[in-house]
């Protein structure tokens, strides 16, 4: 097994598969770069190229994030799916909650994060443990369906960062707004 990831300033092209469609994919993607460096706009290019799809990827053992197989419509899912994390003490999460009045989901994901931070002396967090957090809390709020995605905004809004889901830390934006909540709960 294989694996490319490219980050061109977030542009971000990840391919998994056997040796022989990763490289042939690398040699793709080194050849749109070569195209757009040289003055040809190529972004297409970059997004049609990669047609076949890899076999499906096996779950990584102790990585405690689960990757979805083939959707049966020709495509690949690579969307993570989340692990109840038992062994977690999330006494204290509702107050802790309630405390800073999360209003949408990518906020709930900043308001764990930092529970799970101050309160567990859990830093940094993975993707189970935030839902983990979520599954405590579902008698007041619902679990996100698409989870990895609510991660993927929380992440875009600059609330968390993480480059590996079980390596999850709060950035100085999201502690910029978790003050922010926290002022307007004791307004």
């Amino acid at each position: 097994m294989a694996k490319l990831a490219v980050n061109i300033a977030e542009g971000l092209i990840e391919i998994e598969g056997d040796e022989k469609f990763v490289l042939s994919a690398f040699s793709e993607v080194r050849a749109a770069l070569k195209e757009m460096e040289t003055g040809s706009s190529a972004p297409e290019k970059i997004q049609t190229t990669f047609k076949a799809t890899p076999p499906p990827q096996k779950e990584e053992k102790g990585s405690g994030v689960k990757t979805k197989g083939s959707t049966g419509k020709g495509k690949t899912s690579k969307a993570a799916q989340p692990v109840l994390n038992a062994n977690l003490d999330l006494t204290g999460l509702s107050g802790f909650v309630a405390d800073h009045k999360p209003a949408k989901n990518t906020e709930r994901i900043l308001v764990f994060a930092a529970f799970l931070r101050d309160k567990l002396a859990i830093s940094p967090c993975s993707f189970d443990d935030i839902f983990s957090c979520f599954h405590a809390m579902k008698s007041t709020m619902k679990i996100p369906q698409a989870f990895a995605k609510n991660m993927h905004d929380a992440k875009s809004e600059g609330f968390i960062e993480y480059v590996k889901l079980n390596e999850i830390g709060i950035p100085i934006m999201g502690e910029n707004h978790l003050v922010t909540l926290a002022k307007k709960t004791s307004e």
